[in-house]
């Protein structure tokens, strides 16, 4: 099997021996914001390895020329989009949250079905559409909350609903598509069940931990094996990224004793500053070399 194959049957394994747990623990992982040890988890695992998949740009931005005033350009704008991003942000968090939504659906679409030539740019943005707001179907309070905590508006609990109709959909007509193009492609099947398998655990925990678990055990993995990662070659780039983000992430959560508020608001702005600048990578490799 290849990479593709073994990381989704790994994501898949682990994924329903976590939701078999969870089935016979007949404990309650929905409304747990008051246990700190599983939130923090989620956070540290969000901000640190989930977002360290895109420390693999700093590679692509050093290997992108020989010279030097070239890679600092490339590196001045792509930092200065991360900086936009958290301007429209702390100005305009509505706007921020529909970027950070609007950019993740192409972004997952994209980073995560990379295999598979096979589906139109319909069914892999189905996919993405998907995954990026899941578990509102399973728990619209809870994510309609979190969205009102980011932004410091109101919105209606009847949006969910709205939201809720058109992920079911998007769900159903990617799986639909994908039976169709099977033609023999293990991946695609694979990720059929690996779309089940995130609607399951979407039912079983919160929107928080799962994000956690679709981020890390899936996009950021997947990530990384699109961009050819080498344990021995690249570990410098996700390591000199990693670490001083989860220690920063642990101070910060003993000397605030997890502020659940707090940690939303550092967090997924930043998440949406990073991802802007992580799209347009490309763009902005094709502009400073041509120029």
């Amino acid at each position: 099997m290849n990479k593709i194959i073994n990381h989704q049957v790994a994501f898949i394994f682990f994924s329903e021996l976590l939701i078999l747990y969870i089935f016979l623990s007949k404990e309650n992982f929905i409304d747990y914001f008051n246990v700190n040890p599983v939130i923090m988890l989620s956070f540290i695992l969000i901000g640190s390895i989930g977002v360290s998949h895109g420390a693999m740009d700093g590679k692509v931005i050093w290997q992108s020329s020989k010279n030097f005033s070239i890679r600092l350009r490339i590196l001045i704008i792509y930092l200065s989009l991360i900086l936009i991003g958290l301007m429209i942000w702390y100005v305009l968090p509505l706007l921020g949250l529909f970027l950070l939504i609007f950019m993740s659906v192409f972004h997952f679409a994209e980073s995560d079905l990379f295999f598979a030539n096979d589906l139109n740019l319909f069914a892999k943005l189905s996919w993405g559409l998907s995954v990026t707001l899941l578990p509102i179907v399973f728990h619209p309070a809870e994510v309609i909350d979190i969205f009102n905590l980011l932004t410091q508006s109101n919105l209606p609990l009847h949006f969910a609903s709205f939201i809720s109709v058109l992920i079911l959909l998007s769900s159903i007509f990617y799986i639909c598509v994908s039976i169709v193009n099977l033609k023999n492609r293990s991946e695609i099947m694979l990720s059929i069940f690996e779309l089940l398998t995130l609607i399951l655990l979407a039912t079983f925990v919160h929107p928080v931990t799962w994000f956690a678990i679709y981020f890390c055990g899936l996009h950021g993995i997947r990530a990384l094996i699109r961009n050819n990662f080498k344990l021995k070659n690249d570990v410098f780039w996700l390591a000199g990224f990693t670490i001083p983000v989860i220690i920063f992430l642990l101070y910060f959560l003993q000397n605030n004793h997890f502020n659940l508020p707090n940690n939303m608001l550092i967090i997924f702005p930043t998440l949406a500053s990073l991802t802007i600048a992580h799209m347009c990578l490309k763009k902005i490799l094709l502009i400073v070399k041509n120029y």
